[in-house]
């Protein structure tokens, strides 16, 4: 009558019968198999840096992207002090700053320049030169920033949804504190 053999002793009898030569082939093929997948990760990583390397720094030079008008800059607001201002700011006025027409929309041109007026958190892409405050644009957000909402439609005119919402409309929006709806 035939034995069987424990379930136990059955499951090692592979590693109990294995030579040397056997376990050292395993060994072998799993190092080749290890080196094999880091050296086709590092070639991988490799290409990629140097293909975004190349692009970012030889065919799209950094000062090209910073001076590129057609990028959106940011949403537009303005550092806000705390503390009330008792004298007037001074003008940052630049004389080689040439206006670039960028928009009309309701009867309103928009500019793009860097000529500062006193008074003004940014630069008026109305062109007027008028204290901030003063301007029917200029609103304060529910946190008390300073938001224009020209400077705002610049920032979203080439937004799918936004980009056809009026000044008034806008404006609207910032007095709510929404400006991450335009993000």
């Amino acid at each position: 009558m035939a034995t069987t053999p424990e379930p136990e002793l059955g499951t090692l009898r592979p590693i109990r019968s294995a030579s040397a030569t056997t376990l050292w082939n395993w060994a072998t093929r799993e190092t080749l198999w290890a080196v094999d997948v880091f050296a086709r990760m590092f070639g991988t990583i490799l290409v990629l840096r140097t293909v975004s390397q190349l692009v970012s720094y030889w065919w799209f030079p950094r000062g090209v992207w910073d001076a590129s008008p057609t990028l959106v800059r940011g949403f537009g607001g303005a550092p806000h002090s705390a503390e009330p201002d008792d004298h007037e700011q001074e003008e940052s006025v630049d004389d080689e700053d040439v206006p670039e027409f960028l928009l009309a929309c309701g009867g309103e041109r928009f500019y793009r320049h860097r000529t500062q007026h006193a008074g003004q958190y940014f630069p008026c892409p109305l062109l007027r030169q008028d204290r901030c405050v003063d301007c029917e644009w200029f609103v304060e957000d529910v946190r008390g920033e300073p938001r224009c909402a020209a400077v705002t439609k610049l920032v979203v005119r080439h937004h799918a949804h936004y980009r056809y919402f009026t000044l008034d409309e806008i404006r609207t929006l910032l007095e709510r504190g929404r400006p991450s709806t335009f993000a």
